[in-house]
């Protein structure tokens, strides 16, 4: 196990995060959050961040949801042990099927007959 230090505390706080934004597939994540912050600031801060990002990525979005929230309210987020390895290959694999549904979806759009 791997320990992080601040002044005058080691910890390793690792936490399996699931947030979905409003009608599209859902983020699962992994992450470490050190003991001085709450767990809901950092979700806030990083669905604050995570919206910015998109938006300005894909900037026909920002006129579907001008005046709502692009998230769904809510989250899901569970404590990492030592069962870090096996929630890291759930990421990934949910990654991998995601792509092939994507690919899946292209192909139905792209193709009307």
């Amino acid at each position: 196990m791997s320990s992080n230090k601040l002044a005058h505390t080691v910890w390793d706080c690792k936490y399996h995060l699931v947030f979905v934004p409003k009608y599209r597939r859902k983020i699962i994540m992994c992450i470490s959050i050190p003991p001085k912050y709450s767990v809901s600031s950092i979700v806030g801060y990083l669905k604050g961040k995570r919206a910015i990002m998109i938006f300005e990525r894909f900037n026909k979005l920002r006129q579907n949801f001008k005046g709502h929230s692009f998230w769904a309210r809510g989250y899901y987020i569970s404590t990492v042990g030592l069962d870090e390895q096996i929630i890291r290959n759930y990421i990934k694999n949910q990654k991998t099927k995601e792509i092939a549904e994507e690919r899946y979806e292209n192909k139905k759009i792209s193709n009307p007959f």
